[in-house]
C-alpha cells in the first residue's frame, strides 16, 4: 500500500494536491493472496462453569478434558513491504473449527472429581483469526517465516479464543 505518498501530501510536500486526491493513489499494490490452510492440533484443557444435569439436579463445576482440533481455513494474506529479504505480512482468515473432546471428567474449582460421567462428544464453531508475519530469505532458496495469530470462536462456550505462533520453512529450487 502506498502511504508514503498520502503521507507525504498529508504533511505538506504536496501542498498542491488535497487528501481526497491522494486516498485514490492509496492501492493495495500488489493485491492481497487468498489463502487456504488446515489446522490440526491435540491438547489438553479445562473450561470453567461447565453445567450439567443429572436427575434433575444441576451441577456446576470445571470440565477436564483432552482434545483434538481440526480447522480448515480461507483467507487473504497482505504482503506490507514487497522485494527484500525480510517481508512483513498481515493476514485475516474465517474458518470452521470441529473440535472432539475425549474422556470429560467434572471437577470441582480444586480439581477434585465429582464422579459425574460425561461422555465423549464434538463441539464446532465459525472461527475469525487475524494476524501477523514475518518472513526471511536466505540464499534465495531458502524462507524461514513465524508469526503470531489470534483465532476466536464464534457461538461456542468451550471453544474460544487463542492464540498461535505458526513457523514456517520452505525450500526453493
Amino acid at each position: 500500500m502506498d502511504l508514503m505518498l498520502a503521507a507525504a501530501i498529508w504533511s505538506g510536500i504536496y501542498p498542491e494536491m488535497d487528501l481526497k486526491t491522494a486516498a485514490t493513489w492509496i492501492t493495495f499494490t500488489p493485491p492481497p493472496k487468498l489463502t487456504a490452510s488446515f489446522i490440526f492440533s491435540v491438547f489438553d484443557g479445562s473450561a470453567n462453569g461447565y453445567r450439567k444435569v443429572v436427575d434433575d439436579l444441576e451441577y456446576k463445576g470445571k470440565l477436564r478434558f483432552a482434545s483434538q482440533l481440526y480447522q480448515p481455513e480461507v483467507g487473504a494474506r497482505y504482503k506490507v513491504y514487497g522485494g527484500y529479504d525480510l517481508a512483513p505480512y498481515v493476514e485475516a482468515s474465517l474458518g470452521y473449527a470441529w473440535s472432539v473432546y475425549d474422556s470429560p471428567k467434572m471437577t470441582t474449582a480444586q480439581d477434585q472429581e465429582l464422579g459425574i460421567e460425561v461422555k465423549d462428544f464434538a463441539d464446532g464453531a465459525f472461527m475469525l483469526t487475524v494476524g501477523i508475519y514475518a518472513d526471511y530469505r536466505l540464499f534465495n532458496m531458502l524462507l524461514v517465516g513465524l508469526g503470531f495469530r489470534y483465532s476466536q470462536a464464534l457461538g461456542t462456550p468451550l471453544l474460544q479464543g487463542y492464540f498461535s505462533f505458526p513457523l514456517q520453512v520452505s525450500y526453493y529450487w
